[in-house]
């Protein structure tokens, strides 16, 4: 062999030495450049997730036979009731002062009753009734005069806004000014005939004939009406302005106003039912000095009849209060103080303390692997490293739209009582819908879809090739089953070939 022979054998070997080398390094760079992962077997469990509430199996719904204006709220969320404990009240002013009057009604029937028998005192009666007369006139002017300052108060407070901000005053101005406007006119209406009616009082005396003290008691009790009128029309104004402020945005004159206002209403209806207590005894008492006979039962009748519409007005102030009908624990209130609430709204909802279960509304790709029985598993934010069992009880065969997607309620029962579990705690619930035992499986990143196959590329020595699989379920930390193509133990790259 000649040198230059050798040379070109030489250079021929070194060459295809340098394209070996170049391969092993190109390959080794695209091996390091995707990560493998081992062909396992185990459990593969899919779970369908979602959140919902807790709340009582058994619970009860209540609302008011009557709409009308809630006036107090005796319970709140949590609290533990009692059967026929009070829980919400409706403002009995309308029916307080019908009461009143049924009252009076049956004492006037009973003052006739008592007099079917011929008095001689009657006279005495009489001058009684006056001299009770001048007292009862003299206590309403006592009140009368505080009771007009203190509207003027109000008014002139509410001329000046400081309920309400001017952008609010543009929002609810208009229905707001009407209720003013109709506050004003009564109120300059009763204070003009006040101021009338007052000079007149101030030269009455205990001396005054019968005729001028029954005029007196008269138009005392006309203005006193007048006077319960105009503060019912600035409760309206106050109230309507407190229910457009929100909750956070409340003024304390606001509460303050409206205290005031009801005190002024008690003491005008007193005044109101003394003033007509007096002027039918003083009737009836000086009918009774010329005629002492009645008919007794005309009386009787009258009598029981006054019972009778009294036992009713009690039996509509009771229906206007909501009790509880069973032991249980407060679920929500759907009411507040100042509220007008319609006729059959559900205003309280109690749960009766037994086993509790969870509403969750499950989406519609999820909802066709959920069946009633399948197990659940259970955790909330508000327990930390807890997890609690349950089952699908029920599936609500209808639809629910939120968000423009479709829903079904699906209800999860849990496996025992905790007294950690509260009504209306947010739970977490994972349903186990399907259980593979044992399976192969891999990351789902790893099966690749090519030419309609599920394909998964497997690393052969210092090869990558690609292997057709069959699949199964999918958990949700992202490992899918392989049916059908791989073995334990086989090394697997999770990318592309290159």
């Amino acid at each position: 062999m000649n040198k230059k022979t050798f040379f070109i054998i030489a250079g021929i070997i070194l060459l295809i030495g340098g394209i070996a080398t170049a391969a092993f390094f190109i390959t080794q760079a695209n091996n390091a450049s995707n990560e493998q992962v081992t062909v396992q077997r185990g459990d593969i469990v899919q779970e369908v997730s979602a959140s919902g509430s807790v709340e009582a199996k058994q619970s009860v719904e209540l609302a008011f036979e009557k709409s009308g204006k809630i006036s107090a709220v005796h319970v709140g969320v949590g609290k533990q009731v009692s059967v026929g404990q009070t829980l919400l009240t409706l403002d009995t002013n309308d029916l307080q002062i019908k009461l009143n009057n049924q009252r009076l009604a049956l004492e006037k029937a009973k003052l006739i009753l008592s007099k079917v028998e011929p008095k001689t005192n009657a006279e005495d009666d009489l001058k009684k009734a006056y001299e009770d007369g001048f007292n009862t006139v003299s206590n309403a002017f006592l009140d009368l005069p505080t009771i007009i300052s203190g509207l003027d108060d109000i008014l002139n407070s509410w001329r000046h806004s400081p309920y309400l901000s001017d952008q609010e005053l543009r929002f609810i101005g208009d229905t707001a000014r009407e209720y003013h406007d109709t506050v004003a006119r009564a109120y300059y209406a009763t204070d003009e005939n006040f101021d009338k009616l007052l000079k007149r009082y101030k030269v009455f005396t205990r001396n005054s004939s019968p005729e001028e003290l029954e005029s007196m008691l008269n138009d005392t009790y006309t203005l006193s009406k007048q006077f319960s009128d105009t503060i019912k029309d600035t409760h309206n104004l106050v109230d309507y302005v407190e229910n457009k402020k929100d909750e956070s945005q409340r003024e304390p004159e606001i509460d303050r106003d409206q205290a005031v206002l009801d005190t002024y209403t008690e003491e005008v209806n007193t005044h109101l039912a003394e003033l007509l207590k007096i002027k039918d005894i003083i009737k009836y008492s000086r009918e009774g000095i010329t005629d002492n006979t009645f008919d007794i039962s005309n009386t009787r009748i009258n009598i029981q009849q006054a019972e009778l519409d009294i036992q009713d007005t009690l039996n509509q102030i009771d229906n206007r209060e909501i009790k509880s009908p069973i032991n249980g624990i407060i679920t929500e209130v759907n009411a507040k103080v100042g509220e007008i609430v319609g006729q059959d709204k559900i205003v309280v909802s109690l749960a009766t303390g037994g086993a509790l279960q969870i509403k969750l509304n499950v989406v519609e790709d999820n909802i066709v692997n959920v069946r009633v029985g399948q197990e659940a598993r259970i955790t909330f934010d508000s327990i930390d490293k807890e997890e609690f069992l349950g089952k699908v009880v029920a599936i609500d065969p209808a639809e629910t739209i939120i968000g423009g997607a479709v829903y079904y309620q699906t209800t999860i029962l849990f496996e025992k009582k905790d007294e950690l579990i509260r009504s209306g705690m947010t739970a977490n619930v994972w349903i186990k819908t399907a259980v593979s035992k044992n399976a192969l499986s891999v990351p789902a990143s790893a099966v690749q879809n090519k030419n309609g196959k599920k394909i998964v590329l497997v690393l052969k020595g210092e090869e990558i090739v690609e292997k057709e699989v069959e699949t199964g379920i999918k958990n949700d930390i992202g490992m899918i089953e392989i049916t059908s193509g791989l073995s334990e133990g086989e090394q697997i790259i999770l990318g592309n070939m290159q």
